[in-house]
């Protein structure tokens, strides 16, 4: 799903980006610390969430929602709606993750109606993306689409014909080789193992203006292997969702109010790329 907003918090915002997780965690560790000692029950919260997502990114489930309940008694204890509803999202996410979808959609649906409340159309459009992943995680496609398009937040979805502006590409995350086949996608967005389709728009080389992540749909391969080989199928029902673009041109995070897409099916022959 896409990400709820973090504070900005510079130095471990960066590490987390670099991969040193333990030199991020600390620095977090810190800041609370700091809020803590200062009485910032806001701040507390919010630091709260970032370890949680920390906790998250190390594999540390338990201690994730640990850390992001104890947000959501202070958001609540302070009645700040709109810490509740980031804190919402967050706890449906690591329930999804958890594999709790009943308590997923739960805190899903609460984070909705906290974002509804505030009239905030970007929270709003980020727990709407989430449900809207987590009914596709469930194979429930059409569900998936009406939570991704519901709402005049700005967020547009449509069937879509590749044209000469569009850069379709197949990248993976895996040194194992791809043989023919079916291959499910779903919305692990940068993740060890993610197969993904990705749609750039209006490209210069590597660098598009806008990026579009698959977040589910299939591949049926009639031929692959390893990096700087051909592959060669069609792309069935594949969801995708626009993200922010990296400076690389890579996809960065989910976009809050970015469009969605879907391609019912789509030929691709190139040679395959590893990331």
């Amino acid at each position: 799903m896409p990400a709820a907003p973090r504070p900005p918090i510079g130095a471990p915002h960066l590490l987390t980006e670099q991969g040193q997780l333990a030199d991020a965690y600390a620095h977090v560790e810190a800041a609370l610390t700091v809020a803590r000692l200062a009485g910032s029950r806001r701040g507390e919260g919010y630091w709260l969430v970032s370890l949680g997502r920390l906790d998250a990114e190390r594999g540390r489930m338990d201690e994730s929602c640990a850390h992001v309940e104890a947000a959501l008694a202070v958001a609540r204890d302070l009645g700040d709606r709109r810490l509740e509803g980031i804190v919402l999202g967050q706890l449906g996410s690591l329930n999804a993750e958890l594999g709790r979808m009943d308590q997923a959609h739960i805190r899903y649906h609460e984070a909705l109606a906290a974002a509804r409340d505030l009239g905030d159309p970007g929270l709003e459009g980020a727990v709407l993306g989430g449900l809207g992943r987590l009914h596709a995680d469930q194979g429930e496609l059409d569900e998936a689409l009406a939570f991704l398009t519901e709402g005049d937040h700005g967020r547009e979805q449509h069937y879509i014909e590749l044209g000469p502006q569009h850069l379709l590409s197949v990248l993976w995350r895996e040194p194992a080789p791809f043989g023919p086949g079916s291959i499910d996608l779903d919305d692990t967005l940068g993740a060890p193992g993610e197969v993904a389709v990705l749609v750039g728009v209006d490209c210069r080389g590597d660098a598009c203006d806008q990026v579009f992540h698959s977040v589910v749909g299939t591949l049926e391969l009639t031929s692959g292997g390893t990096a700087g080989e051909t592959l060669a199928g069609i792309a069935t029902e594949v969801l995708l969702h626009e993200t922010t673009v990296a400076a690389d041109g890579t996809p960065g995070a989910w976009l809050d109010g970015g469009a969605t897409w879907c391609l019912p099916e789509v030929a691709f022959d190139e040679v395959l790329a590893e990331r």
